[in-house]
């Protein structure tokens, strides 16, 4: 006879034996990915920043754990004119941190200071 608990658990067991489709997951930016991994927007997949140095475009960048970081070049960096070199590591616009929306405590009259030298 076939009462209600007994077609339940034949349905049960019915749909547990059904497979269901796999979702492949789909990165859509960098907080999608697990640890230090970069999404890649075209393929939607994670993948580290880099493998060896040379991913990292070389000038004192090396890569570790799979991130570039710098560990100093060998010469001192050159920066085009109007710009000053930041510990040797990047170069920055010398007027950057006297524009009016730089920092919260500006001073000078109309957010304009000197220029970093």
């Amino acid at each position: 006879m076939r009462t209600p608990s007994t077609i339940a658990m034949a349905c049960l067991a019915a749909l547990s034996s059904v497979t269901g489709c796999v979702v492949k997951e789909h990165c859509f930016d960098n907080a999608h990915c697990p640890g230090n991994q970069q999404c890649d927007m075209a393929t939607g997949t994670c993948h580290p920043e880099c493998v060896n140095d040379e991913d990292c475009g070389g000038s004192g960048f090396t890569c570790e754990n799979d991130v570039c970081g710098f560990t100093g070049g060998t010469e001192p960096l050159t920066c085009p004119a109007e710009m000053v070199s930041i510990s040797d590591a990047f170069c920055m616009d010398r007027w950057e941190a006297s524009r009016a929306d730089a920092t919260a405590g500006q001073t000078a009259a109309g957010g304009w200071g000197m220029p970093c030298s």
